[in-house]
């Protein structure tokens, strides 16, 4: 039966080929002259039950466990996320028992939200999960930048550290900080962004994380800086800060969090005071409704309180504000799937030592979370939003704000602003 499921299934797929070998069992899915085509080799059967029982989470378990394996594991995802309307009920009902899929999905939507509820205590569990891994994997998979959020690509044949820092040039552009500013990072990470804009200018920064291990690393890194192991909801400053950046933490605030999220930057912004938001979106091909969570495997691992706002819920939470408004927005999807594939290049170029640090389970865990990953953004199912957040009176006198109108900020040796930001490859 799990074997006809899943057969039955991939009989669907429309767009790109998937080739099944299972001992003498040999099955051809899809358009083999579309182009674009994977290979699952099955290596213990009860890999159907899994994926049949427990959807993309099951997929994902029994890849860790080397029940089955793919010559190109990239592609076989792209194959995936470009036939999601075959998979919806995998993704919302984490099944493919698709007989009782509204049930399931019922029972399975009240499951996710009361998991990845962010309480303060589930926060501080949940970011020590993702980021508190251990600093040496983090520098193997992240390169030397330790930016763990989506590189910018001004032109396609630049490396992964030269994106990641003409993203720095373009955040710290939108935001125009000046000498004398005082700025917060919600979630600074491993200080990057912070080191940076202090090195231009003679500000007073301040960095905070729910990573233990990360502000260890930030206090080391950025002596002259100040770094809190504290919530964002912990802050209670009134209007204390000129600038605000976020970069790669809303996905962690959580859907019942986020107008609370925004209040709080509108509390801590002074009057003409300005945030940068960096967060990843679901992607307008994804159509899936506002609140409603995805059973993914990366949430059941490496971000258990994982959560990818919708853009509309974004300019809703802003909307609930008195003084907040969007001055700028820009996308990169693609540049997050690409940032992905070398975030993943990594990892398998250091298989060998992450493996003796951790185990090869950890590699499998991150090998097939990126390849899912960069294809989710590849595909356009999910999207990449910077927003530029204005604390102002709203009147009709406000300017719409386009960082590339002015002179930049950035010094010219690192700035490539100038460059095309698309993306291909």
């Amino acid at each position: 039966m799990f074997f006809s499921l899943v057969d039955a299934t991939l009989s669907k797929l429309q767009r790109g080929c998937v080739r099944l070998d299972f001992g003498s069992t040999r099955r051809v899915y899809g358009r083999p002259d579309d182009g674009l085509e994977a290979a699952i080799t099955v290596h213990d059967g009860s890999f159907f039950r899994d994926v049949v029982l427990h959807g993309e989470v099951g997929l994902g378990q029994s890849y860790v466990a080397r029940k089955w394996s793919s010559s190109d594991l990239g592609d076989l995802a792209l194959v995936l996320l470009l036939n999601l309307d075959v998979f919806r009920p995998v993704a919302t009902a984490g099944t493919l028992l698709l007989f009782p899929s509204a049930v399931m999905e019922w029972l399975t939507q009240r499951r996710l939200k009361k998991r990845r509820r962010t309480s303060l205590e589930n926060s501080r569990k949940g970011m020590a999960i993702s980021y508190d891994v251990g600093n040496d994997f983090f520098e193997l998979m992240l390169g030397p930048t330790m930016l763990y959020s989506c590189a910018i690509y001004p032109s396609p044949d630049r490396s992964l550290e030269e994106a990641q820092h003409h993203k720095l040039d373009v955040l710290i552009e939108k935001a125009d900080v000046a000498d004398g500013h005082r700025v917060l990072d919600i979630g600074c990470g491993w200080g990057t962004l912070l080191e940076e804009v202090r090195s231009r200018y003679d500000c007073t920064v301040h960095g905070i994380s729910l990573s233990q291990r990360q502000l260890e690393y930030c206090r080391t890194r950025v002596p002259r800086a100040r770094f809190d192991y504290i919530d964002y909801r912990e802050l209670d400053e009134v209007a204390a800060y000129d600038r605000i950046v976020s970069v790669g933490m809303i996905e962690h605030v959580g859907a019942d969090q986020l107008e609370v999220f925004m209040g709080r930057v509108e509390r801590l912004l002074k009057l003409g005071g300005r945030a940068v938001l960096h967060t990843m979106i679901g992607g307008d091909l994804l159509d899936i409704p506002a609140g409603k969570q995805l059973s993914s495997f990366s949430t059941r691992t490496i971000m258990p309180i994982g959560y990818v706002p919708n853009p509309e819920e974004l300019t809703r939470a802003i909307a609930k504000t008195k003084s907040l408004h969007v001055a700028h927005s820009e996308r990169f999807g693609p540049h997050y799937g690409k940032t992905m594939r070398e975030w993943r290049c990594n990892i398998l170029a250091n298989r060998a030592l992450i493996a003796r640090r951790y185990s090869e389970e950890h590699v499998r865990v991150y090998d097939y979370v990126f390849a899912m990953a960069a294809a989710c953004f590849t595909s356009g199912r999910f999207d990449l939003l910077q927003l530029v957040v204005q604390k102002d009176p709203i009147t009709n006198a406000m300017a719409v704000y386009d960082p590339r109108a002015r002179p930049a900020t950035a010094p010219p040796a690192a700035r490539l602003a100038a460059a095309p930001r698309a993306v291909t490859g």
